[in-house]
C-alpha cells in the first residue's frame, strides 16, 4: 500500500521529515528522550535520562533483539 516506505530494521528509532517512529518498549523511551532533546535541548534530555536511570543515547545501530 505504501511503496515509498522503507523499513530500516537496525534502528532504535527514526525521525524523517517530521515523523518519529520506534518499536518496542525501551525504544519508546529512546524516542521520548530524542523528542525532549529536539524540543528543549540536550542538557534537559540528559537530566531526564539521569533521573530515569537510563542511557541518554543508545547506539543507533544496535540490533533490537535479545541474545538470550
Amino acid at each position: 500500500m505504501f511503496p515509498a516506505v522503507q523499513v530500516e530494521g537496525d534502528r532504535i528509532f527514526l525521525h524523517d521529515r517530521g515523523i518519529w517512529t520506534s518499536a518496542g518498549m525501551t525504544a519508546g523511551i529512546d524516542v521520548a528522550l530524542a523528542l525532549i532533546e529536539d524540543d528543549l535541548g540536550a542538557a534537559v534530555a540528559r537530566k531526564v535520562a539521569r533521573r530515569m536511570v537510563v542511557y541518554y543515547r543508545r547506539p543507533g545501530g544496535q540490533m533490537q533483539y535479545s541474545s538470550l
